[in-house]
């Protein structure tokens, strides 16, 4: 889900969420509010802080990426967190408990976004002689990374700053009187749409990230406090703030297309299992077409398209359309379809969805020219397969008379000549075709 988008232009957008930002200029965005639930953060020794790639993923509120959203600067509104958090130093065996926690967030165009926490009433109940200067101010930002066949939030300091710096007050306190939370830290986050979103940390998470990084021969993520190797445990609730607040949102990963199915429980291509940008995409008709328009009607014995991914991934997943061809039509017809590019997107581990943006269908039926087109088209459901297979579903593809045309064209209706009347075609190439986030 490895690239970042460019910020909101003019109407900017700011929910409020964790996200994710790998760096770079301050970018508007939409703010959240954030319900903190006992966030723990254990930590233990000192191991040199690695770094992960982001990949790329894109914020939806109710169903809408915020890069189709267009909301107002008096919608971008900060918003309150509350819940608590603890910092646990097993080594110098002493804890530190905030009751208390305030905040505001950010998300931003690409699945990336800020967060920043005050955290209050707190104590250190093994270690009475010390008092921690209030607030802790916790500063972080999200990015998104994939690894083992799983998604995560990548949790860091801006701007290469400590996630926080801890300073003990009094004169008789044992311990050592300051201290910066340094690094990064993987957290699991809940992909489902829904109006209140999770992060969760655990030293389990940590470790399984890094067992996975280590396999794939990437740095691992290590977080610190002062010369001792950190985890961060518990639970964070985020939700939508301003004139986003109580709406559904997620944070969706960008389709790849893999060359095998991803393995159960995991949504992503295995490394070395991703066809790259560039991929020449090729798909044959299965089957006739009937097409039905006005008066008229063609039956077209023959359709392939080909095109070339200009990505690795994307939402959705875009290719340059270079051929879209219907020939060997009875009736005297001929057809013509023309369409700027498609693009594909996810919706269960290998299977998705095809369509053509801009596309343009122009009919010759004995004399009589009529022409149809709409700005995007759904051409049907891809089942991912060795090879791969289009398929439209039982009801009529329908394109409307482009504005101008002679009312006797109609409205276009596309059907395939099968017993199911679907419009199918099988990918040639890449013969492994599977569509994943």
């Amino acid at each position: 889900m490895s690239g970042s988008r460019s910020s909101l232009c003019s109407g900017r957008t700011r929910p409020a969420l964790v996200a994710f930002v790998p760096g770079g200029g301050r970018r508007r965005a939409i703010r959240f509010p954030i319900i903190v639930l006992a966030l723990s953060v254990g930590l233990l020794g000192l191991l040199p802080v690695g770094s992960a790639q982001a990949v790329k993923s894109e914020w939806m509120i109710e169903g809408k990426t915020i890069s189709e959203l267009k909301l107002k600067e008096e919608e971008e509104k900060d918003s309150l967190v509350g819940g608590s958090l603890s910092l646990s130093v097993p080594s110098k065996k002493f804890t530190i408990e905030c009751k208390e926690v305030k905040g505001t967030g950010e998300i931003d165009k690409g699945g990336f976004g800020e967060l920043s926490a005050s955290l209050s009433k707190c104590e250190i109940p093994a270690v009475k002689t010390c008092k921690v200067s209030e607030p802790l101010t916790l500063t972080a930002k999200y990015t998104t990374l994939e690894t083992g066949g799983k998604y995560y939030a990548k949790v860091e300091g801006v701007g290469g700053k400590p996630l926080m710096t801890v300073v003990l007050l009094n004169e008789e306190c044992p311990l050592p009187p300051k201290a910066e939370v340094k690094g990064s830290v993987a957290a699991e986050f809940s992909f489902q749409p829904s109006k209140k979103q999770s992060l969760k940390f655990s030293e389990s998470i940590s470790k399984k990230v890094n067992e996975a990084l280590v396999k794939e021969k990437s740095a691992e993520l290590q977080l610190t406090y002062g010369l001792s190797l950190a985890f961060l445990g518990g639970e964070s609730i985020l939700e939508l703030s301003g004139g986003n607040k109580g709406l559904e949102w997620s944070l969706v990963m960008g389709t790849q297309l893999c060359n095998q199915r991803p393995a159960a429980g995991t949504n992503a291509c295995a490394p070395g299992q991703v066809w790259e940008a560039g991929t020449f995409v090729e798909a044959k008709q299965l089957t006739g077409m009937k097409f039905t328009f006005g008066m008229l009607e063609t039956t077209c014995a023959t359709s392939n398209f080909q095109g070339n991914t200009k990505e690795m991934q994307g939402t959705p997943l875009l290719s340059t359309l270079v051929a879209f061809e219907i020939t060997e039509c009875n009736n005297k017809c001929t057809a013509e379809l023309q369409a700027s590019e498609f693009g594909m997107t996810t919706t269960d581990a290998g299977n998705g969805a095809l369509f053509l943006y801009l596309p343009k269908l122009k009919f010759v039926c004995a004399g009589i020219t009529c022409k149809f087109g709409r700005p995007a088209f759904r051409l049907g459901e891809v089942i991912g397969g060795e090879p791969g297979v289009l398929t439209s579903g039982a009801a009529p593809l329908g394109l409307p008379r482009e504005e101008g045309e002679e009312e006797v064209c109609g409205t276009l209706t596309w059907a395939g000549e099968g017993v199911d009347g679907a419009v199918k075609y099988q990918f040639g190439n890449p013969a492994n075709f599977f569509l994943t986030d």
